[in-house]
């Protein structure tokens, strides 16, 4: 019935196509997906590592804290907490679903930043600079866990 209906309506030319323009129209087709594949597969290689390099820096950062600043319990803490966050703050800033109170240990926060990452990271560059001026760590271990830290 199929092809009784192409011979008899205006499609009727649309099968009359030569093989080799379904074969080219193949190849390029092939090509463009192996192209588009190979991109999706880099960027996903790059945020690995980008999220790889992320984890280790917070990790060297708070093994940096620990070994070379004699800090208070509770400053080690609060240090620990916004070490913890941050991956996650930042996971949920580049999709766009950031909210503060929902990173583990500032559930009761009174404070609604409008770019968290950001205000993880001036928290910690703050007690940095105020465990400077206390003379908790000197300037060499400032520039050790700066290194880190940024």
């Amino acid at each position: 019935m199929l092809p009784v209906w192409k011979e008899n309506s205006r499609y009727a030319e649309l099968g009359d196509v030569p093989s080799q323009i379904h074969a080219a129209m193949t190849l390029a087709l092939g090509w463009l997906l192996v192209f588009r594949v190979t991109t999706a597969h880099a960027r996903w290689w790059e945020a690995r590592t980008l999220w790889g390099a992320l984890v280790n820096a917070t990790r060297n950062v708070m093994v940096k804290l620990t070994c070379l600043a004699k800090l208070p319990r509770d400053e080690y803490a609060c240090a620990a907490r916004d070490f913890n966050a941050f991956p996650y703050a930042l996971r949920d800033h580049l999709r766009d679903e950031s909210q503060f109170t929902a990173l583990p240990g500032f559930e009761k926060s009174p404070d609604r930043p409008s770019h968290v990452p950001l205000y993880l990271a001036t928290s910690r560059y703050e007690a940095l600079g105020r465990w400077y001026q206390q003379g908790t760590i000197d300037g060499d271990q400032l520039r050790v866990i700066d290194q880190e830290l940024r």
